[in-house]
């Protein structure tokens, strides 16, 4: 649309473009060993140690393989100094799947 905050063009406003199921929670994943190592080496880098200072964490992006890419959302509840303890027990990781990868239909499921 181009104005999808004019009600006359979407009349049950821009809400009612997004999926219905695009929102899936899933509580209690387990996150691979390196997830952490990758997140512990770029907070110590200049630039991300200014985007947690700045909680700009929206800016911390993944890639998981056959899945798709993912950025931290900003309700990640995940600080400098967890990180550089390496002490993880209050760590909340919220990701927000930006990009779907897909699977070839062709491919050979065998």
């Amino acid at each position: 649309h181009d104005n999808p905050k004019d009600s006359s063009e979407v009349p049950g406003g821009w809400l009612s473009d997004v999926d219905q199921d695009s929102l899936v929670v899933v509580k209690g994943a387990i996150a691979e060993v390196g997830l952490w190592d990758w997140i512990k080496r770029y907070a110590a880098t200049e630039v991300g140690r200014k985007e947690l200072g700045q909680h700009n964490v929206e800016n911390i992006r993944f890639q998981f393989k056959r899945i798709g890419y993912f950025a931290l959302d900003k309700d990640t509840a995940l600080t400098a100094a967890e990180i550089e303890k390496a002490q993880f027990g209050n760590a909340k990781l919220i990701m927000n799947r930006i990009v779907t990868l897909k699977e070839d239909p062709k491919k050979d499921s065998a």
